[in-house]
């Protein structure tokens, strides 16, 4: 299928952007990523340029807080859902009313 964007040539080759308002966490992540083989792995700790990151980037995988001021991880995936396919939603426990 073509989507549009470039194709990878290998898994190690994705790219990967990593979404936390946790600077150690970000860092942590990073350099486990880069460690295991990853090579395109990109950065932010502002939530407001998730979506913009995101659509300048190609992204392949989100790596995604879901608690973050200004825009929670769960604001971030409702812009993304009408635009992508998005899998893997883990930790949000249903809230009556909500």
């Amino acid at each position: 299928m073509n989507t549009g964007r470039p194709e990878v040539d290998s898994v190690s080759d994705a790219r990967i952007l990593i979404v936390d308002d946790d600077e150690s966490m970000v860092r942590v992540l990073e350099i486990f990523l880069k460690a295991e083989g990853y090579t395109n792995v990109s950065t932010t700790t502002r939530s407001r340029f998730a979506l913009p990151l995101l659509a300048e980037l190609g992204t392949d995988l989100l790596v995604l807080d879901l608690h973050m001021p200004h825009l929670s991880g769960f604001e971030i995936i409702d812009g993304l859902e009408s635009k992508i396919p998005v899998r893997g939603r883990a930790g949000r426990k249903a809230v009556p009313g909500g």
